[in-house]
């Protein structure tokens, strides 16, 4: 019998991948099928200094991917196979503008944006929202916080520095919706799905409509210009189908498959984890780290955190850090370990917060919990007996201590005294350090899958469950979850302490953008301020959080606050 698969194309920062699942429907169940696995490195440039990427690069990697993925599963399956599906996640965010022809006039933007004009930007808009009484309840409308991940930001940096370019743009697109139009021949009709809409903070999503206060602040960027929004499953409602005119058995493959639109990568993670309701979060540690929870509803969401869509039923509240395995390369490149190994076998020598060391793992600035779009790293406390693992060392606790303030605000919005806390991502699942370290942070037990590519899996889930495709016995994720990471009480402890240093420094570095104070009234020629200087109104941390060892808030136990 003829083998059926679903195939998704997962669209990273660095690579693309081409994944494909078997769909067993006598035993109703679904599976990576590796073989034909196709990994593609993004070729330089990738994201650039300031957060923008090529999006031709990224297309010519992501057909690439495709086709050599095909290519490969024609050399596995001697009598022939049939694609049931194709769909995509991509990080988020990601914007880009096109012409009338569907040709990209604006780079692709990203959530790395660290222009120079975006803090400015950002600036401008928190004083406008505040000037109309509008900052809580635009947060809780769009789900998001004003910051330079964000599309808003990016849009009215752009009104100022560059008009002209908002000028020759047709119509706005993620880099996923894009590429399905140039899949499917119709480069400017196809829908963006809410998933990824949500993630721009110009979504409203509790209506799951565009925001129209908030795209009225940006009017002159957006009329007219603003992309028809759908769940991601719209190709069932509409032909959105792949045409090719190649003569190559990959391509021609493809012909007439139905194309889903995209999800967020975050979103999908989590599904492919297993977490899809509030028992299990989802902790995913790749290039960035995040937590998140899937919710079907929220009625106010936590300061600190945002709130995406998966589709039209299931919300996703979270946080995420720009910095998380990123850190890695910036360590192998400055301190200028000679491999990876190195580096880790030079910190797991190093205990427990042994070095005396604190981090603020801020390389491309500050998003969950506290926001702070020019955030810089910084490391104090170096002394002359300093060795390079234990700065290695120091900044992998740095990111984990981030992530353990992010897990406990997540935690604290509902009743989460039995949630699994289950690990994913390239360096939770092929780093032990890491994930003993996590534990150790929070005080939980964490669960970690040996599987590969959670994300790509539940972009396979969710469509097998638009096609109706019954996979109720489909056990791979509960039988991959198999390693366990207990925490370690003494290394808690100190934990708790090196929190405790690390809000320190970040209340006297980091500076609350809440209450200006003190301005330069001067205006540059795109109407941004040169130069503003603001005061603490009020502090986000020290973040406290519950001892799951302890049992109880001690007065000591004071690194974490709800």
């Amino acid at each position: 019998m003829q083998r059926q698969y679903i195939l998704v194309v997962d669209v990273g920062s660095s690579s693309i991948r081409a994944s494909p699942y078997e769909v067993d429907s006598e035993k109703n169940s679904l599976h990576a099928y590796p073989h034909a696995k196709c990994v593609i490195k993004i070729r330089s440039p990738r994201i650039s200094e300031f957060g923008t990427a090529n999006p031709v690069a990224f297309e010519k990697a992501a057909k690439t991917a495709i086709s050599e993925c095909i290519k490969t599963m024609h050399v596995h399956n001697k009598n022939g196979f049939k694609i049931l599906a194709l769909g995509f996640d991509c990080f988020v965010m990601n914007w880009l503008g096109v012409n009338e022809k569907g040709v990209p006039v604006t780079p692709l933007y990203t959530y790395a944006d660290s222009h120079p004009g975006s803090s400015a930007a950002a600036s401008r808009i928190r004083r406008e929202l505040r000037d109309s009484n509008d900052l809580e309840s635009s947060y809780q409308r769009t789900g998001v916080t004003t910051h330079s991940s964000y599309v808003t930001v990016t849009l009215k940096r752009l009104q100022y520095e560059e008009p002209k370019l908002l000028e020759r743009v047709k119509k706005w697109q993620t880099f996923t919706s894009w590429i399905v139009g140039r899949l499917c021949g119709d480069v400017n009709n196809v829908p963006l799905s809410y998933s990824e809409a949500s993630w721009t903070g110009l979504l409203n999503v509790r209506t799951m409509c565009w925001d129209p206060q908030t795209l009225k602040r940006f009017q002159s960027a957006t009329s007219g210009k603003m992309p028809e929004l759908a769940d991601f499953d719209c190709t069932l409602k509409r032909k959105l189908r792949v045409v090719s005119s190649s003569e190559n058995d990959e391509w021609k493959s493809l012909n007439d498959v139905p194309v889903f639109l995209a999800v967020g990568d975050g979103a999908a993670a989590n599904v492919g984890s297993g977490c899809t309701n509030a028992k299990r979060i989802a902790v995913t540690v790749g290039t960035s780290a995040a937590a998140r929870v899937v919710l079907n509803d929220i009625e106010k969401i936590p300061k600190g955190l945002w709130c995406y869509r998966i589709d039209r039923n299931r919300m996703l509240l979270g946080g995420a850090m720009t910095d998380g395995g990123s850190i890695n390369e910036w360590l192998l490149n400055v301190l200028r370990f000679h491999d990876q190994s190195e580096l880790t076998r030079g910190s797991e020598r190093v205990e427990a917060d042994d070095h005396g060391l604190t981090v603020l793992p801020f390389l491309r600035g500050e998003r969950a919990p506290g926001w702070h779009d020019a955030a810089s790293m910084t490391i104090s406390n170096i002394k002359s007996n300093t060795t390079q693992s234990d700065i290695a060392r120091a900044c992998v606790e740095a990111v984990l201590l981030r992530l353990g303030s992010i897990i406990h605000l997540v935690l604290s919005s509902f009743e989460s005294e039995s949630v699994r806390m289950c690990g994913s991502g390239s360096v939770l699942t092929s780093s032990p350090m890491w994930c003993q370290i996590l534990a150790d942070v929070t005080g939980r037990t964490l669960y970690v899958s040996s599987a590969e590519e959670a994300t790509s899996r539940g972009v396979a889930m969710l469509l097998a469950e638009a096609l109706k495709i019954d996979i109720s016995k489909a056990r791979w994720i509960a039988e991959t979850e198999d390693r366990m990471y207990e925490p370690n009480l003494r290394n808690h402890k100190r934990y708790i302490k090196a929190n405790e240093r690390l809000n320190r420094l970040y209340e006297s570095i980091l500076i609350d953008d809440e209450e200006e104070v003190e301005q330069d009234k001067e205006e540059n020629d795109h109407g941004l301020l040169t130069c503003t200087t603001f005061r603490p109104k009020r502090k986000f941390g020290p973040l406290r959080m519950w001892c799951e060892i302890c049992g109880k808030h001690e007065s000591s136990h004071s690194g974490f606050e709800s």
